[in-house]
């Protein structure tokens, strides 16, 4: 391993439930992370403050 991972695209998730079916998947499959679009819903899901989990998972870029 390089360090470099890999990263997996995916569609915007329709909800939390289709957010943590993409994460599961990605991990399943060894994916260091996925590239999701940037999206009103997207933003939503990353920002809530009512997410139970925590966001340590995530990071977001710009480019």
């Amino acid at each position: 391993e390089d360090g470099v991972g890999r990263w997996a695209p995916s569609a915007v998730p329709l909800g939390r439930p289709a957010w943590r079916e993409v994460l599961r998947l990605a991990a399943e499959r060894g994916d260091h992370g996925v590239l999701v679009p940037a999206d009103p819903r997207l933003l939503d899901l990353l920002r809530n403050p009512e997410d139970p989990g925590g966001r340590q998972d995530l990071q977001l870029a710009q480019g």
